[in-house]
Parts: C-alpha cells; structure tokens; sequence
C-alpha cells in the first residue's frame, strides 16, 4: 500500500511539475494548436474572434462594412493567452493540492506502518483479544521460579482472571 501511494505521490509531483512548465510555454502550446487548424478553420477563428495572424506578423485591420473603422486590433494569439493561462493555472493548482494530499498520505501510512512494526499486537489488545498461549504464561508473571529439579523451593502464582482459577 505504502508503496502504491508513493508512486501515487511521485506521478502528482511529476504533473504538477509538467502543468507549472505548460503554464509557462502557453505560447507554443498555442502555436501548435494554431498549426493544426485547416486554412477554412483559420480564417472562421479570425472572423469569430475578430483577430488577425497569429503573433509572427502584426494585426491585419479588417474595416466593418459601411464604416472606416477597423474591427480587429490585436493578433489572434491575445485572445486565447488568457484563458490558455488559466487553465494551465486550474490544472496546476489541483495538481499542486493533489500532491500536498498524497504527501500526508504517504506520512501517514509510513507512520502507521512503523507504529504497527514497533507494537504488533496492538490491534489484537485494542479489541480485547488477550490470548496467552502455555509459552507467554510461562514467561510472564504466572511463574516466578520453581527450580524444584534443582532442589530450590519456588513460589507459584496463578491468573486469578483465568477461567480455570477456583
């Protein structure tokens, strides 16, 4: 599990890296897009959008019909930079959360793990499961020393919990 979680946690680090990088080269994530489009949905974007070019040649001006005017001012490229701009930012910033989550996760189930390798029997306890088996009782308080084969007088104490305690 530990180990899933840390290749969970290593991938979101990794995305996050990547979306604040795409943040920063909007504009050729941009340019790539611009390239791919037919010349018909090229010139359907500039009259939608009113823009002209992309961003290597200065904006074109397109006069309105019936006025001197000119509709497009800016180059096509400034009409999506800012919504490119924030979407890289969304895509970041769920990223970034995604990661700081699994971090503490990971910290999380580190910490259990190492809690549960240190006391092992805690669960059981915790439940009420207190099952001694003939070897605990030995070595636990149930026997203090009777060394009788050795000519030694020992004492002998029992559980009183125990079910077969009279």
């Amino acid at each position: 599990y530990v180990f899933c979680v840390l290749i969970s946690l290593a991938l979101s680090i990794a995305t996050t890296a990547q979306a604040f990088g795409d943040k920063s080269n909007v504009y050729w994530y941009a340019q790539r897009q611009w390239r791919g489009l037919t010349v018909t949905q090229e010139i359907t974007y500039q009259r939608d959008n009113r823009c002209c070019n992309f961003i290597q040649l200065s904006p074109c001006c397109r006069f309105a019909s019936g006025s001197g005017e000119c509709v497009n001012t800016m180059v096509c490229f400034e009409t999506v930079e800012q919504h490119l701009t924030d979407q890289f930012m969304i895509i970041a910033s769920t990223s970034l959360i995604q990661s700081i989550y699994l971090f503490i996760v990971f910290l999380l189930s580190v910490v259990f793990c190492k809690f549960l390798d240190r006391w092992p029997n805690f669960i059981e306890n915790l439940n009420g499961n207190n099952k001694t088996n003939s070897n605990n009782m030995i070595q636990s308080d149930a026997y203090v020393g009777n060394d009788i084969a050795n000519g030694i007088p020992g004492h002998i104490e029992f559980d009183k919990n125990d079910a077969d305690y009279f």
